[in-house]
């Protein structure tokens, strides 16, 4: 899969990458939900630590990983459609990404970006 397959791709990395090649997995980076078939070469990266979120995920995760630049992904495991190679946008799932960010954080930018509109 190269990179260039989605117009985002997410980083991370794991002990053991070919243990993760048979399976989809969902990867929540920014705003959206991406599926994707991850193998040697979509991971890249450096793990930084992991952290869950449980009482904030619709179903449980299989992990949870902060990427060193800051960024969290999610990755669901889909033994559900395990041969199946789409790679597609899922869904927008803002109120998650709320969820992560806090709901304050972006108030603060989009109150930012009100202002700057109003003094040009």
């Amino acid at each position: 899969m190269n990179k260039s397959d989605l117009p985002y791709m997410p980083t991370a990395s794991f002990l053991h990458k070919n243990q993760f090649a048979d399976y989809q997995w969902y990867i929540f980076g920014g705003q959206y939900f991406w599926e994707l078939r991850l193998d040697s070469e979509t991971l890249a990266g450096e793990v930084m630590k992991t952290r869950v979120f449980w009482d904030k995920m619709p179903t449980m995760p299989d992990a949870i990983v902060q990427t060193r630049d800051g960024s969290i992904y999610v990755f669901k495991k889909n033994v559900y459609n395990k041969y199946d190679h789409r790679r597609v946008l899922l869904e927008k799932r803002k109120s998650l990404y709320e969820d992560f960010l806090g709901a304050k954080c972006l108030n603060q930018a989009r109150s930012q970006r009100k202002q700057r509109r109003r003094n040009n």
